[in-house]
């Protein structure tokens, strides 16, 4: 638990985090409101990270978004 908490201070200084966090249930969400319209929910693998969908689908996405 201590390494984990460790660890993510150091990913989060190297990369701070876009988007806002959420606390839902004890857990931590990280997430990126962007747009208009309905929302749509992305959930990456384990091992994935929102730069997964943000470098090629996040405009395309919001591009017709008023």
């Amino acid at each position: 638990m201590i390494f984990t908490a460790i660890t993510a201070r150091r990913v989060e200084k190297a990369l701070p985090p876009r988007g806002q966090f959420l606390e839902v249930l004890g857990a931590r969400i990280h997430y990126l409101d962007k747009g208009a319209g309905p929302p749509i929910l992305i959930v990456h693998g384990i091992g994935g990270q929102l730069g997964n969908f943000t470098y090629a689908l996040l405009e395309r996405l919001t591009a017709n978004s008023a």
